[in-house]
């Protein structure tokens, strides 16, 4: 609730990981965080590695995603957060 609530509040343009990615845009990596226990399908570790690459800044809500939360290793694909 607390993320709807701030998308309300934002006053610019939120879009999700399904559109394509913009230059110069923050990334909010809310995906996956301290339940990750297994790598990223392909589909998805290439998604977020594309729009990674192409963002400004990077905000992680807990762990970037691709980290392992039980000893912080890095899985296919780790956002640098």
């Amino acid at each position: 609730e607390l993320c709807r609530a701030a998308a309300a509040a934002f006053e610019g343009e939120v879009q999700g990981a399904d559109t394509p990615p913009r230059a110069g845009a923050l990334l909010i990596d809310a995906l996956f965080g301290t339940g990750l226990t297994r790598p990223l399908d392909a589909g998805l570790a290439e998604n977020l590695a594309a729009h990674a690459a192409a963002a400004a800044s990077i905000l992680a809500a807990d762990l970037p995603s691709g980290i392992a939360s039980d000893g912080g290793e890095a899985m296919n694909c780790p956002i640098h957060a």
